[in-house]
């Protein structure tokens, strides 16, 4: 296994900060829906997944009032069609929903950026339609330490067969024989050659510029790879962790600050406004003085080659205006801000993949072994469950699977 980083977990990211209950999830947090392969290899690593349930609150202008945000997002989304002629994009699906208020059409939109890391215009409606059919659909859960400890699980038996800081320049290969080339920082490596290769890297460096860091030759090329590759979607996100002197949203002055709310057991704040960091959420049910925001699709984007600093500073901002706060009161209490830059990172380029319009086959295509020699997975290759790290698990069993099999 060569891997381009020096630490395995490529955008599971987890630190552990002593100061801290809960861990500080800087990739992957939550388990979505029913994620029956991550539930599953948590299990068997003796690992404890919590479902989180609690108060969701909506921020308008500063006020926050209880929310049923999951209902009010599956009416909109069990609206989308997938029997029309033509795809078409979620935005023009929206806009021809007539009848949907403005404020459910701002939040459907909202989800679909956020959620999906996506951008309204190039998101396909037909991958989403039927998405909210599952009565578990908006259900999340958490692994108990965090998501690193199942990635270490994972890794626990092949530790002397994974090579960090191996970064894969080239794939050579014909029927039943690849020849990979590699390098680490003291240069180029000797080739490995096999019978066959499992591809894993994020969609984003599978279709990255050519000679751009990450970037990896096929030779000869696989134009029905690229071609799949290309109708799906990199999406972008950024997400910022911030560390409090105390969880001041649990705070009686908070509580009277908003007519008495009760805060202990909130989850989300969510802002029908549509500002730079509009969804925060708590480690509930751990106590812990951390609040994490999300940002997804354009906005996101929009971020991308500030510092560390700089995203910290417009998250407090957004923050504030979330929770009716002056933005000195919040940065008050900051003691720390954590955060990646995935859409920087030569070896992410975005958050995860979503369908692009006219590509829901895309994923299917990607699975097909080529010449019983070239496999992809990862989660851009697992059909119904883009972004998730339950679909890059089942992807990961399907390839082994048609290795062994053939």
């Amino acid at each position: 296994m060569l891997e381009a980083r020096d630490r395995i977990g490529g955008r599971i990211r987890t630190v552990h900060v002593p100061e801290l209950t809960a861990p500080v999830e800087l990739g992957a947090e939550f388990l979505h829906a029913d994620a029956k392969e991550s539930r599953t290899m948590a299990k068997r690593a003796g690992l404890t997944v919590v479902d989180i349930s609690g108060t969701r609150w909506i921020s308008r202008g500063g006020r926050l009032e209880p929310t049923r945000f999951e209902k009010r997002i599956e009416r909109v989304l069990r609206r989308l069609r997938d029997d029309l002629k033509s795809d078409r994009s979620v935005s023009d699906a929206l806009s021809a929903m007539r009848t949907l208020s403005a404020e459910d059409r701002r939040l459907a939109a909202g989800f679909v950026e956020g959620f999906h890391a996506a951008d309204l215009e190039r998101i396909s409606e037909e991958s989403l339609a039927g998405s909210m059919d599952d009565p578990n659909a908006m259900r999340i859960a958490r692994v108990s330490g965090g998501y690193d400890r199942l990635v270490e699980s994972f890794a626990s038996d092949v530790r002397d067969r994974i090579h960090l800081g191996h970064v894969v320049t080239r794939v050579t290969w014909r029927p039943h024989e690849v020849i990979v080339a590699s390098r680490t920082p003291a240069g180029a490596n000797e080739a490995i050659v096999a019978k066959k290769v499992i591809v894993t890297v994020p969609l984003g460096v599978l279709t990255a510029p050519e000679g751009s860091e990450g970037r990896i030759t096929f030779e000869p090329d696989v134009p029905g790879i690229e071609s799949a590759a290309r109708k799906l979607e990199m999406g972008g996100v950024v997400r910022v962790a911030l560390r409090f002197d105390e969880p001041f949203w649990t705070s009686t002055r908070f509580s009277k600050r908003h007519d008495g709310g009760q805060f202990s057991d909130s989850t989300f704040f969510q802002s029908v406004e549509r500002i730079p960091f509009g969804v925060w959420w708590t480690p509930y049910p751990l106590e812990s003085p951390m609040l994490v925001g999300w940002t997804g699709g354009p906005l996101a984007w929009e971020l991308r080659g500030n510092s560390d600093e700089e995203i910290a500073d417009v998250a407090v901002r957004s923050l504030a205006r979330v929770v009716g706060m002056a933005r000195s009161s919040v940065s008050r209490r900051l003691l720390a801000s954590f955060t990646h830059n995935w859409l920087d990172d030569p070896f992410a380029r975005g958050a995860y993949s979503y369908v692009g319009v006219g590509g829901s086959g895309a994923a299917a295509v990607l699975a097909r072994p080529i010449e019983r020699t070239l496999y992809f997975a990862g989660e851009h290759a697992s059909s119904g469950r883009n972004g998730t790290v339950d679909g890059a698990i089942a992807s990961g069993f399907r390839a082994a699977d048609q290795v062994l099999r053939q």
